[in-house]
């Protein structure tokens, strides 16, 4: 996946320099790449967003703000998605979709 190989090569840049950065971007990376082989066409799609809007926040096409919004909106979609969904995929959300929203909302947006 080439966007998966380009997240990575963005993480492993001066961004993350300290043990926690490593691990969380390591965490990020496992996940994403869980998401992308998912069943589940909503899991990778939800990938590919939060992928592609890290990807424009790093190459200077969108700014915090407009990659905050699409990613937010893109949680709300996801809690949506996952109380409509049987159990088993719903805990895919939950444990890949919403830990790639949190760990994008609250660290590498503003690192990125």
């Amino acid at each position: 996946m080439v966007i998966l190989a380009d997240i990575s090569r963005i993480l492993s840049s001066s961004v993350f320099r300290n043990e926690a950065g490593k691990i969380l971007q390591d965490e990020f990376v496992s996940l994403l790449k869980s998401a992308a082989e998912d069943k589940n066409e909503f899991i990778k799609n939800s990938a590919n967003i939060i992928a592609q809007a890290l990807l424009y926040k790093a190459q200077g096409h969108l700014n915090e703000k407009d990659v905050m919004t699409i990613l937010r909106k893109q949680k709300k979609i996801a809690q949506i998605e996952a109380n409509n969904a049987e159990l088993a995929v719903m805990s895919r959300i939950q444990k890949i979709t919403y830990r790639l929203l949190d760990i994008s909302i609250d660290f590498l947006v503003k690192a990125l």
